[in-house]
């Protein structure tokens, strides 16, 4: 069986349910990176200091979608080879917004939701 990458906890209701959490969340990418490595992960957070062009994301499965929280004033997603965004335009991403992504395997780029 592969090793996935979850925490045990426990949670009390008069036995023991033992909890999986998959790695699936994360609180922050590090910072000032152009191509965040996003194998096994749908929930993201910016963490940019200085304006930061994201051009890709490394490691992306079929069908893998990709939800962004703005929690900074300095990321753009830059519409190329990579990445398509729904406006066909680079997108400098509004602080407190919620972006969604998905990877096609097909076209090998990651689309925003319309």
């Amino acid at each position: 069986m592969a090793e996935t990458n979850q925490s045990d906890a426990t949670i009390k209701q008069g036995i023991d349910i033992p909890l999986r959490v998959n790695k699936r969340f994360v609180s922050k990418m590090p910072k000032n990176t152009t191509t965040p490595n996003v194998k096994d992960l749908e929930y993201i957070v910016t963490n940019n200091a200085i304006a930061t062009n994201w051009s890709n994301f490394l490691n992306g499965r079929d069908g893998q979608p990709l939800n962004i929280l703005a929690n900074d004033a300095n990321t753009t997603l830059v519409n190329n080879a990579n990445i398509v965004t729904n406006t066909g335009a680079n997108k400098l991403l509004t602080q407190g917004k919620v972006y969604r992504l998905h990877f096609f395997k097909v076209t090998g780029k990651w689309h925003e939701d319309a």
